[in-house]
């Protein structure tokens, strides 16, 4: 049976488009190849290059079409839903623009923003140029920088794949596939979505009712007085935490421990709230009265059939979502530190290409590839200098916090200094900085 994908329109010329229908594993490899090195990829380039084609507008210079068009260029290179339909990365930029034009100017008149729009959209590729569809459709960035909606979507698909699928963390193993991505859903407020396209039903324990209660309080109260919120700070310190705060411990922590120390201790918060979480146990005996463990609906022998997607998020939580149902679970590669699809129980290394070589991480295998040289410290050193620059700048745009940037120094340095003496493969630290 012919399984394909709807990712968009193609031109037939003469103006006509119509639905383009991509075959699944050439958007969705077995290997899930495609996934991984999206959530990897570096945008800076294509936010470089959009800034100064914007920038020509704002200061009245008149913008750039090569940069556009080389910003486009970029943005394709990142996934075969751009590559096999470019009218996609026209449309994800149009928006994106729209965007930015809606939040740089908030105070201009909606038609004086439909005018600017018109100047410098992209017009090429695109037949999605319903004005209306598109401020309805638009991407907003936040204040931050114009690509933000594809970093932020690059974290979730990583926190996704972390908390639900990596094989990597002994104690998240050893639970469920309902519990852990029932906290996912959760962190995310996709319950629904989660519960239906997984066929997975945990409810909520009173635990995470209660949490969940304190939460949406806490968030419609965010905005009080400082003085009022330093004296609820006081009386934080005093009391027992709810379980909202420790909620937001867990989270936080999940996120700590996915950047830096994958493989590491699981926080006590994590596993309250894991442990909080799963199936009643009336609903569990009903089910298996009914005889519904483990059902799955039944696909059909013959035929094609075509899944539909709004877009690229989609797509990939499509993809995920697959990977769930299927029981594949993912690990990250011990030398670059990426997501691969172990082929055996004690795979821990992928087969990608080690820049500058003719091997394979498979192939280097765990031997360090340093000597121990003059040059060495020095050499880590400027490795480190560049990743801490490349994070200053995150945290210039807003894109990363102090906290965690504070966080991510302290391990650096942790690893320089061990890979300095000795006591960790110096490709490994320089692995690690790239990737983190």
């Amino acid at each position: 049976m012919k399984s394909y994908i709807e990712t968009g329109l193609s031109d037939c010329g003469n103006d006509e488009w119509v639905p383009d229908y991509v075959e699944t594993e050439k958007l969705i490899a077995r290997d899930h190849g495609f996934l991984f090195d999206f959530i990897d990829y570096d945008f800076s380039e294509a936010e470089h290059m959009l800034n100064r084609y914007l920038s020509g507008f704002n200061d009245g210079s008149g913008t750039d079409e090569d940069m556009l068009k080389k910003a486009f260029d970029e943005i394709r290179k990142s996934h075969p839903y751009f590559r096999n339909n470019p009218s996609n990365v026209a449309w994800f930029l149009n928006r994106i623009i729209v965007g930015y034009i809606a939040g740089k100017y908030p105070h201009k008149e909606i038609a004086w923003q439909k005018k600017t729009f018109s100047l410098i959209c992209v017009s090429r590729y695109s037949p999605y140029m319903d004005f209306d569809t598109m401020y309805s459709q638009r991407l907003e960035s936040g204040g931050r920088h114009i690509l933000s909606w594809f970093l932020d979507l690059q974290k979730r698909l990583k926190r996704w794949l972390f908390m639900v699928l990596d094989d990597t963390n002994p104690d998240l193993k050893q639970y469920s596939l309902e519990r852990r991505s029932m906290i996912y859903g959760y962190f995310y407020g996709a319950n629904d979505t989660l519960i239906i396209k997984t066929e997975i039903r945990p409810t909520l324990s009173k635990r995470m009712k209660r949490a969940s209660l304190q939460y949406e309080m806490d968030r419609i109260n965010e905005n009080g007085d400082l003085e009022q919120e330093e004296q609820d700070n006081q009386q934080k310190k005093k009391r027992k935490k709810t379980s909202s705060e420790l909620l937001e411990e867990a989270y936080d922590s999940i996120d700590l421990l996915m950047d830096f120390t994958p493989e590491g201790s699981l926080p006590k918060t994590v596993k309250k709230m894991l442990d909080g979480i799963g199936e009643s146990e009336e609903e569990t005996a009903k089910k298996k009265e009914l005889g519904m463990e483990g059902e799955r609906s039944e696909s059909e022998e013959i035929g094609m059939v075509v899944h539909e997607v709004d877009g690229l998020s989609d797509l990939l939580d499509f993809e995920i979502y697959g990977m769930m149902n299927s029981g594949k679970s993912i690990r990250r590669c011990r030398n670059c530190g990426r997501y691969f699809m172990p082929k055996g129980r004690n795979d821990e290394l992928c087969n990608r290409p080690i820049p500058g070589t003719d091997r394979t991480c498979y192939d280097k295998g765990l031997m360090p590839v340093f000597e121990q040289t003059k040059e060495l410290k020095a050499y880590l050193s400027n490795e480190y200098n560049k990743a801490s620059n490349k994070y200053d700048a995150k945290v210039r745009r807003g894109t990363e916090t102090k906290e965690f940037l504070a966080v991510w120094r302290k391990e650096a340095k942790r690893r320089k200094k061990l890979a300095e003496e000795g006591k960790m493969d110096a490709k490994e630290f320089i692995e690690w900085l790239k990737n983190c």
